[in-house]
């Protein structure tokens, strides 16, 4: 029996979740598996976000990573957003938007795992 997810099946289980918010943060230091794990944690200690998944991967053309997110919260903003994580510049939320379609979603976050991505990791209350 093989048990190893592919990134299909990361995307395929992510999306049987309530998701509502995608979010990318580029911090201005390197990011490594213990960092992105202290950035999720900071955000779960929020009492607006329910749980969230994000997978770390590469930028193109440098040896820097990105974090991309998905959230179940309420009333986030850029702003708030870095607040949560730390920061008092939105500059680091590279991306923050409403989830339309939470299959597509789902797949595009997943899809570095098993491949390039650095890590990932489900986090919930």
């Amino acid at each position: 029996m093989n048990l190893k997810m592919t990134n299909n099946n990361y995307g395929n289980f992510l999306s049987q979740y309530k998701w509502n918010y995608l979010a990318t943060i580029r911090p201005n230091y390197k990011l490594n598996e213990v960092r992105a794990e202290k950035l999720a944690k900071n955000l779960m200690s929020n009492w607006e976000v329910k749980k969230l998944f994000y997978a770390v991967e590469k930028d193109m053309g440098d040896d820097w990573y990105h974090m991309h997110l998905i959230l179940d919260a309420v009333n986030v903003t850029k702003k708030n957003l870095a607040e949560y994580i730390g920061w008092n510049d939105t500059k680091v939320i590279g991306y923050l938007e409403k989830i339309e379609n939470k299959e597509a979603v789902t797949h595009y976050i997943a899809k570095r795992i098993g491949k390039s991505a650095l890590c990932h990791n489900f986090l919930i209350k």
